[in-house]
């Protein structure tokens, strides 16, 4: 199973170089009082969806718009494997910037995090994989 199917894609402006990152999780980040997008780094992170395309590669991606494939929106989405993950897990932010881990239950997410998927199928470090997009928020610290 390739590509997306039922998502809906934004454009959005980038708060970084994004070329090379096509399938990777980003997040938004308050630059200047403007919403930008950025890859994410760390499982607390907020994702709202992946970049869904490759961009321009011959000029920096940063302050230009680029293509989100919005993960609230449901559908089936493409990601990128930070770690192993075996099909069926909830996919989550991995400490590699843009990728993604597998836990195997709304019990083995971090407090504070949120999964934003289900795996459809096992991949292995770097491995481009389908994921079912849908949002599940962890418990909350006080």
């Amino acid at each position: 199973m390739k590509g997306f199917q039922n998502v809906k894609v934004v454009n959005m402006i980038a708060g970084e170089d994004l070329r090379g990152d096509v399938y990777e999780l980003l997040h938004v980040e308050n630059d200047g009082d403007v919403g930008k997008v950025i890859k994410t780094t760390a499982v607390t992170n907020s994702p709202i969806g992946v970049l869904a395309e490759e961009p321009r590669t011959d000029v920096t991606t940063d302050g230009l718009a680029v293509p989100v494939a919005v993960i609230g929106a449901g559908g089936i989405g493409l990601m990128k494997a930070g770690a192993s993950v075996t099909a069926g897990q909830l996919i989550v932010p991995d400490t590699t910037a843009g990728r993604v881990a597998g836990v195997t239950g709304v019990g083995a997410l971090a407090v504070d995090s949120m999964a934003v998927g289900i795996a459809l199928e096992s991949a292995a470090d770097g491995d481009i994989f389908p994921v079912l997009f849908m949002t599940v928020a962890a418990p909350h610290s006080a």
